[in-house]
């Protein structure tokens, strides 16, 4: 089996991900996607040390250069070979590195990390977690407030929904790869503080309504709107918002069947 994940560690399988062959194509808008997390997560850390209350996550800048590089891009193909499959939230087909949001392209980068074969980048990743997870529901809260609760809209709505709802994805695989670590305090976390927002979150954006409109005859389809009716679809998750949420820690069946 060890030798099997070995195989999988290179990008020689890549091609038979044709939807995501372009993971590959612009390797420096890649790590110009990347740079955003790191500075972004950095930022964060710093903000962080200037509290004198709450809780202190780890963030070593020089770990997270080696973490996000172009290099490491078989962790995007590893999640939708092994976490996507149980945790079907994303919309493989239309799912792009380069155009993602940094916190799902993060959140979706780091639950692949998973599944790499051991060396020490991937062994390192899960030291990220913690601040990850924190910078996914922080920017995710900022969202929320300000395009649901204020109704403050930069740009045309669709695309503002867009961008919450693929934030909304990366904090709920966030919240799912938590709960892999087998640590009472991030599992505690997680069920009393980032839980409320998830539920909250998909019920004030009315995912238990999402229904795919029915076209025209002879007009065309609006392919935006499409995916992301798909994506409020598999969130809602068959209306049970409960499981929802709670099959995000099932990623960690995959996990273990793939080791």
């Amino acid at each position: 089996m060890l030798r099997q994940r070995e195989s999988l560690a290179d990008d020689s399988w890549a091609p038979f991900f044709d939807t995501l062959t372009d993971v590959n194509n612009d390797s420096e808008k890649l790590k110009g996607c990347f740079n955003i997390i790191i500075d972004n997560l950095s930022n964060l850390h710093t903000a962080r040390l200037s509290c004198a209350d709450g809780p202190q996550y780890y963030f070593e800048l020089n770990q997270a250069k080696q973490v996000f590089v172009p290099e490491n891009v078989s962790f995007i193909h590893q999640f939708f070979r092994f976490s996507h499959p149980e945790v079907p939230i994303v919309h493989r087909p239309s799912f792009s590195p380069q155009e993602a949001h940094p916190v799902l392209l993060m959140a979706v980068f780091l639950c692949g990390s998973m599944h790499a074969a051991p060396s020490d980048v991937a062994l390192s990743t899960p030291l990220l977690f913690d601040l990850a997870e924190e910078y996914a529901f922080n920017t995710l809260r900022g969202l929320l407030d300000k395009y649901v609760n204020h109704g403050v809209m930069e740009t045309d709505s669709m695309v503002e929904l867009a961008r919450l709802n693929q934030v909304l994805q990366g904090a709920l695989l966030m919240h799912g790869l938590q709960f892999i670590m087998n640590e009472p305090q991030r599992r505690e976390r997680n069920r009393d503080r980032r839980l409320p927002v998830l539920v909250s979150t998909i019920r004030k954006l009315g995912f238990a309504n999402a229904r795919h409109s029915r076209v025209p005859e002879g007009e065309p389809v609006d392919w935006d709107e499409f995916i992301l009716k798909e994506t409020q679809i598999s969130l809602q998750h068959n209306r049970d918002i409960g499981k929802v949420v709670g099959d995000a820690a099932t990623m960690c069946l995959s996990i273990g069947t793939s080791t």
